[in-house]
């Protein structure tokens, strides 16, 4: 495993009627939107027009099913992506952020498991026990954190 000490994780993740969009990545509790923790990724990307667009795309989704919010290549998940890959990419940050993603549940095969990044392809490292399950798979070169049922 990776050593994250003297780092906090987060991830970021919209979900329908929340306010925050981070979320501590070992309890899955909200970060607060006053938190100091928001001003360090505000830097790279505006979190609250990223929220509007996100919850367009949700709406969107539900809908008119259309499906841009699971596709990492998406103006809208690049956004965030860029953003996180800017701030961690700074050496002195006590805090890495991650872009929390999954696939469409309704149509997977019962039992998807996260194995490999779906931007690099690379292994997905294993955070351990110590961390809640939606956020237990990273890729830290893609900046992505995913569910796992482990």
């Amino acid at each position: 495993m990776a050593d994250f000490s003297g780092k906090e994780l987060y991830k970021i993740l919209w979900l329908p009627g929340e306010t925050s969009v981070i979320y501590r990545m070992k309890d899955d509790a909200a970060v607060d939107v006053t938190s100091a923790v928001f001003n360090t990724l505000q830097i790279y990307i505006d979190l609250e027009k990223w929220k509007r667009d996100y919850s367009e795309a949700y709406h969107q989704w539900l809908e008119n099913d259309v499906n841009d919010i699971y596709d990492l290549n998406n103006i809208i998940n690049k956004r965030v992506l860029d953003a996180i890959k800017k701030h961690n990419d700074l050496p002195s940050n006590t805090h890495l952020f991650f872009f929390w993603f999954d696939v469409d549940r309704t149509f997977e095969k019962e039992g998807f498991q996260w194995s490999e990044s779906p931007i690099s392809g690379h292994p997905l490292i294993e955070l351990g026990k110590e961390y809640h399950f939606s956020s237990r798979l990273i890729s830290i070169e893609d900046g992505l954190v995913f569910p796992s049922d482990k």
